[in-house]
């Protein structure tokens, strides 16, 4: 259900694309804050602080001018990556729940079943 809700969006763009080759207005623009323009900028700035060091690297400007983005997108990774290590054991506390001889209550099967759906 929500693996089809996140790409829905590309939906019409796929059937626009069946019927005639893409030009490009078809696509959307990007987001302002993620131009090539705005990225150069932040990257520029950041290798200027950069050759006042008495040695300068391209790595350090990189991480300087992106480091938020970079931890954002990897702290976004891993709460997707503990979802999906999590889900097994939440199949199998379903499965016990689900078994006759299960004392737990109606809470705790609901709570399991919708922690599966997230």
């Amino acid at each position: 259900c929500l693996s089809a809700t996140a790409v829905s969006w590309l939906t019409p763009l796929a059937r626009k694309a069946a019927s005639r080759p893409l030009i490009a207005s078809d696509v959307w623009d990007a987001p302002s804050a993620e131009t090539a323009e705005v990225s150069t900028a932040a990257f520029l700035a950041a290798w200027k602080v950069e050759q006042d060091r008495s040695s300068p690297s391209v790595a350090r400007a990189v991480l300087r001018a992106f480091l938020p983005r970079f931890a954002s997108s990897g702290l976004a990774l891993f709460a997707f990556m503990c979802v999906q290590l999590a889900q097994p054991f939440l199949i199998r506390e379903l499965l016990g729940y689900l078994s006759p001889d299960s004392a737990d209550d109606l809470k705790h099967g609901l709570l399991v079943a919708f922690s599966l759906v997230l």
